[in-house]
């Protein structure tokens, strides 16, 4: 089963896309907001009855009308003490995604738009502040991919990686901008863009999916 961390306020527009193309895919989801929801999860995926209850194959970061820099500052490595609730909720999904003790541990993570600028963030890189873009705009992969041969894609941000995060790599540019990324050793993938938006999006989207429920991981 697929987990959404419903990271938005009011604006459900890429939500709802997100959902209906998961739902059409023929994938089964959830969707948690708090982290009463994860603790609940956890709890059920734990239980007696896991031979009966679906196991989390990945999660999934969702895009915002929020900003990264509501919960960190951005241009800093050292992270706020901020107890916004979906700040500690994040943390915690992806804490929970590293720890080999942890019941979660290498369950594959994707970041969409505000979801992919939190990784970077929580893995200690640096976001820089620009001129939104809400937009279909082009952009370069980086050698080979084996996730699509389309390069146009909806963006939709005020913020890019200015400092990569450590271990994360990228795989493809806006101009000199990172805007894909995977992490080194963990099943982990940030898209700057929005993926839900269209067919070209969503066809990046089922390769991942496709790779992580299948085949394993690979990029």
């Amino acid at each position: 089963m697929i987990i959404i961390v419903d990271n938005t306020v009011s604006k459900k527009r890429y939500l709802n896309k997100l959902k209906r193309f998961l739902s059409s895919s023929g994938y089964a989801f959830g969707v948690i907001k708090t982290l009463s929801d994860f603790e609940d999860l956890k709890k059920k995926t734990t239980s007696v009855t896991t031979s009966v209850t679906p196991s989390v194959s990945c999660f999934i970061l969702s895009g915002s009308e929020r900003m990264v820099s509501d919960f960190h500052d951005v241009n800093s490595i050292n992270r706020t003490n901020s107890t916004n609730g979906t700040k500690i909720l994040l943390d915690t999904v992806i804490a929970s995604t590293l720890e080999e003790t942890n019941s979660f541990y290498e369950v594959p993570i994707v970041g969409i738009c505000f979801g992919a600028q939190y990784l970077n963030v929580f893995f200690r890189g640096t976001l820089k502040e620009i001129q939104q873009i809400c937009e279909m705009r082009n952009i370069k992969w980086r050698g080979e991919n084996n996730l699509t041969e389309n390069d146009r894609f909806k963006f939709c941000l005020h913020y890019l990686p200015d400092k990569m995060g450590k271990d994360l790599i990228p795989r493809a540019y806006l101009g000199r901008d990172p805007v894909v990324f995977t992490h080194e050793t963990q099943p982990i993938i940030g898209f700057l863009f929005h993926p839900e938006h269209d067919k070209a999006g969503r066809r990046v989207l089922k390769s991942v999916l496709r790779y992580l429920e299948g085949e394993g991981w690979k990029y």
